[in-house]
């Protein structure tokens, strides 16, 4: 039933399971792809990894996001505020000075892959390489759960 559906990535790999943010990117497939439900699972696991042309798996993708520690998304996270260091200094300088952690906003942010602040318009844009119009940049945004 749904248990097993929710839990089918953390079966197929126990060594990362299953974690908070996940839901996210598995409802927001689920939305993309009409509901097929084995298309979103297989999706997923091409997120999370991909094959070598040696037929060796790496350690690629988002599985970082979701592994004990969390070393992906440290890595993503770090990248991020640097970017925004070149990009926006005022805003990181500023979130700096009043001490504002950035777990508090940024690990959501990515750990999710912006699904959970953004509009689902402006995301599936951003998975499809296109621009919304201005109208729907005001879309829905995702259930809090999948």
């Amino acid at each position: 039933g749904d248990v097993y559906k929710r839990q089918a990535y953390a079966l197929y790999n126990p060594n990362v399971g299953y974690c908070q943010g996940m839901n996210f990117m598995v409802g927001f497939l689920m939305i993309l792809s009409g509901y097929r439900e084995e298309e979103v699972f297989w999706v997923f696991v091409a997120l999370t990894k991909y094959k070598t042309a040696n037929d060796q798996i790496q350690m690629n993708g988002i599985e970082g996001f979701y592994m004990d520690g969390f070393p992906g998304l440290l890595v993503a996270m770090r990248l991020f505020k640097e970017a925004m260091a070149i990009c926006t200094p005022e805003i990181k300088n500023r979130l700096d000075d009043v001490g504002f952690p950035d777990e508090l906003w940024l690990l959501k942010w990515i750990s999710t892959l912006f699904l959970y602040s953004l509009p689902m318009s402006m995301c599936i844009s951003c998975l499809l390489y296109t621009s919304p119009s201005p109208r729907d940049q005001r879309g829905s945004r995702m259930p809090s759960s999948a």
